[in-house]
């Protein structure tokens, strides 16, 4: 039996190794700061300084580098939010027709600016959570008329975890261990 080339073999390598890794589903965490402010018309005590937005969305494929405020609701493939009361998923139970993930990405794809918005539309009452990078968290309730439950955060920042530019840290190490057992057999003769 003839021996692979080491150029074959490399190149096969390099692409189970870090193929898969380059277009895995991404999940992004959003972890916001306790509410600040409270407005509670309804019963007492409904929302609380204690509460924050927390959630998460996945992508595809990680997020590009780059990017500068761009929509990218089209490649959210799954999210789940919960503003410390209210969970909001994409199975409901709410209908949330208008739907907005938009963000902006430093060189790695990691996000540093945002706009979500999960919002339901002619309903009653009516429920929305909005997560901005430039004024801050706001979860809310509302009639047809007027505001009966908003809890917010102006001007402190909750922060992003997850995504980025995949490691090849698996694919390096298999290519090390390749390179090593090639050195090791042409030593040997």
């Amino acid at each position: 039996m003839r021996p692979m080339p080491l150029a074959v073999l490399t190149a096969l390598v390099l692409t189970l190794a870090l193929g898969p890794a380059a277009n895995a589903a991404t999940i992004y965490t959003y972890t916001g700061n306790t509410y600040t402010s409270i407005l509670d018309t309804g019963p007492p005590g409904v929302y609380t300084t204690s509460m924050s937005i927390t959630g998460s969305f996945t992508t595809a494929a990680p997020l590009a580098a780059n990017l500068s405020s761009a929509n990218v609701t089209a490649q959210v493939t799954a999210w789940s939010f919960f503003d410390g009361r209210l969970s909001y998923t994409e199975a409901g139970p709410y209908h949330v027709p208008a739907l907005l993930f938009q963000v902006s990405t430093d060189g790695g794809g990691l996000i540093t600016g945002w706009r979500v918005q999960i919002q339901e539309q002619s309903c009653y009452p009516c429920h929305a959570i909005v997560m901005r990078s430039d004024i801050g968290d706001r979860a809310s309730q509302w009639t047809t008329t007027w505001m009966t439950e908003d809890a917010g955060i102006v001007s402190a920042f909750g922060s992003w975890s997850g995504g980025g530019v995949p490691e090849p840290s698996a694919g390096v190490l298999l290519l090390a261990a390749t390179g090593w057992v090639v050195h090791r057999k042409r030593a040997r003769g």
